[in-house]
């Protein structure tokens, strides 16, 4: 029996652990840092905090910074994708907030306001 489900993602759980782990060993392209770095400029100043708490879980940094910086490069290949897993969920929250925020507005909006929405630029 294949234990691969049809979408080809393996169904073992020690299958699964063993890809989680390979993933999280994979080191970055620099296409990858690049995405990522922009990635982490986008987010809010809430989820900021949540970057500063990935980096600093092994050493005791001071959460009310100004600033905060990092060198990508210099990251270990664990710490980049943990910064990614919680990048891309962070982003994912944020659009889905955005989707529900835009599907809402049209039955708060005035009528002029929904005529300003229709045109086309």
């Amino acid at each position: 029996m294949n234990n691969k489900n049809a979408v080809g993602a393996p169904t073992n759980k020690k299958q699964q652990e063993k890809t989680w782990t390979s993933i999280m060993d994979k080191p970055m392209t620099i296409i990858e840092k690049n995405m990522l770095g922009s990635n982490i400029r986008s987010l809010s100043a809430d989820q900021l905090r949540g970057i500063i708490s990935i980096l600093s879980d092994s050493n005791n940094v001071e959460q009310n910074l100004k600033y905060f910086e990092f060198d990508i490069e210099n990251l270990p290949v664990r710490k980049l994708r943990e910064l990614e897993k919680y990048v891309k969920s962070s982003l994912n929250t944020t659009s889905n907030a955005n989707k529900i925020k835009k599907q809402v507005m049209p039955a708060q909006m005035t009528e002029n306001e929904k005529i300003a929405q229709l045109k086309v630029f």
